[in-house]
């Protein structure tokens, strides 16, 4: 029989097959309950928790601020502000078709 083929059972050995798991799954069921969740666990002071998750696949942008507050400018004063981003992704980040606006 080659590999990852399926198998006809018999309707009552299929039954009970399902019967067996059926209890399986009630008593992995009832063994659990009571069990400490995991949020529940209170981390010592040497612990730094989960680690963070995995960068994203591709290119990704992270500003340090996503918003600027100018105060009040005079008409026909010249301003500048740098907004700081960086690549947090995986590959390389173009930027293109920059606009004012």
């Amino acid at each position: 029989m080659a590999d990852g083929a399926f198998v006809d059972l018999p309707a009552r050995e299929a039954e009970t097959l399902k019967d067996a798991i059926s209890w399986l799954l009630v008593l992995l069921l009832a063994l659990s309950i009571g069990q400490t969740p995991i949020a529940a666990v209170q981390l010592g002071d040497n612990d730094l928790g989960p680690p963070p998750p995995p960068a994203e696949v591709g290119a990704r942008i992270s500003f340090d601020e996503l918003s600027h507050d100018w105060g009040t400018v005079l008409q026909g004063t010249k301003v500048l502000h740098t907004y700081r981003f960086r690549n947090t992704g995986t590959a390389v980040l173009r930027i293109t078709n920059v606009k004012p606006g």
